[in-house]
């Protein structure tokens, strides 16, 4: 488990998202839609449900990769919508949670790809946890050019208030050199994408939906 200290501090507010200090973001629209589902939930609720857990992981996509303006250096708000045991081990995975690592080196983001499949936990038709799969392409401008490929699951459960929190992660992060080669002109001895993934799960309690 990772140190808590020297830990970045987190506020509910994340930075206005955009690219290149435009304050917009450039980006695909989000896609959110229901996948499993054990137990039993109509379908309409299954859709709003995809929906809602979309949005909150967009939030993290946004604070995390996507928004900006850039060159940007912190990311202290980027785990808002972790849940607070897990916030803390976010924060020692932030080159891969996050843009820490390149961020001061670019100048805008441009999203290629936001989906979020929704997998739920109903026992007797009472909401009691959601696994999100989740899919993000962007690229990058300015002194590093890549097209970053974010994908894995995160898993969520209900808070007192009703909503949705992330309490673990699966995550994969891939980079690949832009601009990008057609099928075919690869040339011996070219390097495979750098990947790095974490795994991290904080408490396996789960709230159940009233």
């Amino acid at each position: 488990m990772a140190s808590c200290s020297g830990e970045e501090k987190e506020s509910p507010k994340a930075p206005q998202a955009g690219g290149g200090g435009s304050g917009q973001v450039k980006a695909a629209p989000l896609v959110a839609l229901p996948g499993r589902v054990s137990g039993t939930l109509p379908k309409a609720r299954r859709k709003h449900v995809a929906v809602t857990v979309g949005k909150v992981v967009d939030r993290w996509f946004r604070a995390g990769y996507l928004g900006g303006p850039f060159p940007r250096s912190s990311f202290k708000n980027s785990f808002a919508v972790f849940s607070p045991r897990l916030r803390k081990q976010a924060v020692s995975d932030r080159k891969l949670l996050t843009n820490a690592a390149i961020g001061p080196r670019i100048d805008g983001v441009v999203a290629r790809r936001r989906l979020v499949l929704v997998d739920l936990l109903a026992p007797r038709g009472r909401i009691a946890g959601a696994t999100a799969r989740v899919k993000l392409w962007f690229d990058t401008t300015g002194s590093v050019e890549q097209r970053i490929v974010i994908r894995g699951t995160l898993t969520l459960t209900r808070t007192p208030k009703g909503g949705y929190q992330v309490f673990g992660y699966d995550v994969d992060r891939a980079a690949i050199p832009l601009p990008l080669k057609k099928p075919g002109t690869k040339k011996p001895g070219t390097k495979k994408p750098g990947r790095q993934a974490r795994k991290k799960t904080a408490g396996a309690a789960e709230g159940t939906e009233r």
